[in-house]
C-alpha cells in the first residue's frame, strides 16, 4: 500500500463554496471521508488471511518476513511486491 495524497477536508470545502472544482473534490462524496484529513491510498491489496498485528492508528510497516510467513504468495521471489 502507498499513501498517494493527504488532503485537508477544509481545503476541499473551500473550493466547493466558491463553485470551483478541485481535482480531489470526489473525496467529499466518498463514504469513508471522515475527519479533518483525508488519506488517498494506492496499491491496496486485501490479504487472503489477516495478519494478527498489534498496531495503532496511522500507517506502519509490517516486515516482509511476516507477510511471507502468513501469505507466501504476497511477495515475489525477488522480495518486491
Amino acid at each position: 500500500m502507498e499513501l498517494v495524497e493527504c488532503v485537508a477536508k477544509s481545503k476541499l470545502e473551500n473550493w466547493r463554496r466558491f463553485g470551483l472544482s478541485s481535482p480531489s473534490a470526489w473525496l467529499l462524496q466518498h463514504p469513508h471521508s471522515e475527519g479533518p484529513i483525508l488519506w488517498v491510498l494506492g496499491k491496496v491489496a486485501r490479504l487472503a488471511t489477516p495478519i494478527p498485528w498489534r498496531g495503532a492508528q496511522g500507517l506502519f510497516d509490517v516486515p516482509d518476513r511476516e507477510l511471507q510467513r502468513h501469505n507466501p504468495r504476497w511477495l515475489a521471489v525477488d522480495g518486491k511486491r
